[in-house]
């Protein structure tokens, strides 16, 4: 293959009888070049609000999240407890108990997910590092009321930012008491009585977290205990939330927690417990991976062309090759390999650009959102080596393939050396 690398390359950059053929050269290089930049450039983008929003997510999430299969609660004893307490590769574990619940502040009421969990949940979750009001303090408190001149218990509930806004508690609103309302479990009949349907409880905003739309217009977060007392139960729990040492554990952590807990729960890691939004990212960046793919098809059809015309334009070479003994497979080589230094070189420059673009986003922050409703100012990039690969295979195809068609002519071709 040396012989037919130097005639390609030579080819390739050495001056045409025609100057169009040059500048039909680099036109397609440039095709390239900017296609793949912009491959580079989306797929980058694209990881970098994968990262984004999976950083959102673990935010809330644990490690991993032991779940009943069947109803809403399910029953650790206090051998399974220590058993999971001291498993190795555990960090933390912490209970809770989840309900839907009417909330009621002022005229305004909301229908909320409450989940009561225990001192250990800051442990597994860092939903207590994303407060932008108050505080993440769910512990039940005893104030002095002056009026009364006695003693009075308090309970807190901190609320998602969404909650919040829905109920209207704003800053200056946060001393004053909201009514939780929860089915009581224990009614045989609504009908009879309806207020016997639900129990309540007087608490009071500690703080709001802000973490994603999907946790903050959804989640309210108090004492598992408490809200143990109000559903009624006994020892049933919820949810298991784990933190565990090193993410190298996970699979030993899950198979252990499984002969502990039996068949009637389900555990599963960060991504599981968010499985739809990952698989919904994953197939948007495929899409888009293919349609550009497909632009960059379109747009290397110019080499087909060229490599036409620079088959003519050396029509006299390619009969002294034949005559000094080159074969088809050898003519052929020399259109193909010089359609993949032109792929290449295209690539290359394509990569090298985008790569510019992306590092001068993510540390200049170029371009920016625009509006003060993300999370983020700017657009996100991450670089990752396996969209490089991804990149230069699909362009070494895509030159390969449209230089098919040309070197496979051009070998079939017998050009007479008389012929002028």
């Amino acid at each position: 293959m040396r012989l037919p690398f130097k005639i390609a390359f030579r080819y390739f950059f050495s001056k045409k009888s025609t100057a169009a053929i040059n500048v039909l050269n680099w036109i397609t290089v440039s095709a390239i070049a900017v296609g793949t930049a912009a491959l580079i450039i989306v797929l980058s983008v694209f990881n970098g609000f994968e990262t984004l929003v999976i950083s959102l997510y673990h935010s809330f999430n644990s490690d991993l999240q032991v779940q009943p299969i069947h109803g809403k609660t399910f029953l650790v004893n206090e051998v399974q407890w220590k058993k999971i307490s001291e498993l190795k590769g555990v960090r933390a574990v912490s209970k809770c108990v989840e309900e839907n619940a009417l909330l009621r502040f002022h005229n305004q009421q909301f229908i909320a997910t409450i989940q009561g969990v225990d001192e250990h949940f800051s442990e597994v979750s860092d939903v207590s590092k994303n407060i932008y009001k108050g505080n993440f303090h769910i512990a039940t408190d005893t104030i002095f009321n002056k009026t009364k001149n006695e003693n009075v218990v308090q309970y807190n509930l901190v609320a998602g930012a969404g909650v919040a806004q829905s109920l209207g508690i704003s800053a200056d609103l946060m001393n004053e008491p909201m009514q939780i309302f929860i089915p009581n479990r224990k009614t045989e009949n609504i009908s009879v009585d309806l207020f016997d349907a639900f129990r309540s409880l007087q608490v009071f905003s500690a703080g709001t977290f802000a973490i994603q739309q999907d946790f903050d217009t959804k989640y309210c977060f108090m004492d598992f205990y408490l809200l143990k007392d109000l559903l009624q139960y006994n020892n049933e729990i919820s949810l298991l939330n784990i933190s565990l040492k090193s993410s190298s554990d996970e699979d030993f952590v899950k198979n252990n927690l499984k002969s502990i807990l039996g068949k009637d729960v389900e555990i599963k890691n960060r991504y599981e417990q968010n499985s739809f939004i990952y698989r919904i990212m994953k197939i948007e960046k495929w899409i888009v991976f293919s349609i550009l793919t497909f632009i960059l098809i379109i747009a290397s059809f110019n080499m087909i062309g060229s490599l036409s015309m620079v088959a003519i334009d050396k029509k006299r070479d390619i009969s002294v090759l034949q005559t000094l003994g080159a074969n088809a497979t050898m003519i052929k080589q020399i259109f193909l390999l010089e359609g993949l230094i032109a792929a290449s070189i295209g690539t290359l420059l394509g990569l090298f650009f985008g790569t510019l673009i992306c590092a001068g986003q993510k540390y200049f922050h170029w371009l920016k959102l625009g509006g003060n409703s993300f999370v983020i100012d700017d657009y996100p990039v991450d670089l990752q080596a396996l969209d490089f690969v991804r990149v230069i295979i699909v362009m070494m195809l895509i030159g390969i393939a449209t230089s098919w068609f040309p070197a496979q002519r051009a070998a079939q071709q017998t050009w007479d050396l008389k012929s002028r």
